[in-house]
């Protein structure tokens, strides 16, 4: 049920994962051995992947190493971004997503916040946040989801962190936020009208070229 801290039950056996590991610094191939099963935390939940996808940042890691970037990393580690598959276990604190499942995920190993082997995609059962997770719809298969996490994270940092755009975040009810505050000012302002701009309901647009 959502919000248990709920593990494969109990009296099955642990399942066993492997995953494709950097073994070194500029390791090519990677290597597929045994890896530890993973328990979710608080705002996590494991995930039998069916599908990743490669994005380059995960070429680039084998090919030039990390002695610029992400030194933090430990080797042996699991990388890999991008991942789709069916939800097997929750972490405490997780409401939206329950067993079962099937998802779409930004895994975040390499984050210098994370540097946990665990939540690399390359793997049959990484950890993932919660936050970063999103079901799948019912007409898309695992192999089309998978490569959707890169692409959607790319365009919201760009969108809305400080250091880029830093337009203010959508949310879902703010045609009716703005709309139940005009109704309030036309209440008390004889003056006011609906197309009367108060300054505050102006919204932001963005002209993409290319």
């Amino acid at each position: 049920m959502p919000g248990s801290s709920a593990t494969p039950a109990a009296e099955q056996a642990t399942p066993e994962n492997f995953a494709a590991v950097l073994v070194t610094n500029k390791a090519r191939p990677l290597k597929v051995q045994p890896a530890p099963y993973p328990v979710p935390g608080p705002g996590q939940v494991v995930v039998r992947a069916r599908a990743v996808a490669i994005n380059p940042l995960d070429w680039i890691l084998q090919r030039a190493g990390t002695s610029y970037m992400f030194s933090w990393i430990k080797y042996p580690f699991v990388i890999g971004a991008d991942v789709a598959g069916d939800v097997v276990a929750v972490g405490p604190g997780v409401h939206r997503l329950q067993v079962g499942d099937r998802v779409l995920a930004c895994a975040v190993s390499t984050d210098r916040r994370s540097n946990n082997p665990a939540e690399g995609a390359f793997q049959l059962y990484p950890v993932v946040r919660e936050v970063l997770a999103a079901p799948i719809p019912a007409n898309m298969d695992y192999t089309r989801a998978c490569v959707l996490p890169l692409a959607l994270s790319t365009a919201a940092c760009a969108l809305y962190i400080k250091d880029q755009l830093a337009l203010r975040h959508p949310t879902s009810d703010g045609a009716d936020a703005a709309a139940t505050r005009r109704a309030a000012i036309a209440a008390t302002d004889p003056e006011f009208t609906q197309d009367h701009d108060d300054g505050e309901d102006q919204r932001e647009s963005l002209l993409v070229w290319g």
